[in-house]
């Protein structure tokens, strides 16, 4: 009796300390995976400022910001794409020197202020 009850805690020693490498491994592999993750989800995060016929565009984790007037928008548009049980709305302004700004319903809460400022300021430059 003793013989199995030695040999069982031998067999789980060997099995637990299979286990802490297995762990182990999946930590080393899956934190800097989760980390670059994490990572590019907050690079992208970015504040729009809309007023004084002014678009201001922060970056605030890459130190990176810029700005347009009104008046250097070369053309803007709304892209309405019907999903499965909802309608996705996606803003793009695009101004004169190539800079590109997307904004979408789901991602910003202000999306509908944004259209109507839009619609108020430059409705002559907006494209289908």
């Amino acid at each position: 009796m003793v013989f199995f009850v030695i040999l069982y805690n031998y067999k789980s020693y060997y099995e637990s300390e299979f286990n802490s490498v297995l762990n182990l491994v999946l930590i080393i592999i899956l934190f800097p995976i989760g980390v670059g993750i994490c990572l590019k989800i907050l690079a992208g995060y970015k504040i729009l400022t809309v007023g004084k016929d002014k678009f201001r565009l922060r970056f605030p984790l890459r130190f990176w910001a810029f700005e347009f007037r009104i008046r250097e928008i070369e053309f803007w548009k709304e892209t309405r794409v019907k999903t499965f049980n909802n309608m996705y709305n996606e803003l793009e302004i695009v101004s004169s020197e190539g800079r590109k700004i997307k904004i979408s319903k789901q991602e910003h809460t202000e999306y509908d202020k944004v259209l109507s400022y839009l619609n108020k300021k430059c409705k002559n430059k907006k494209r289908s």
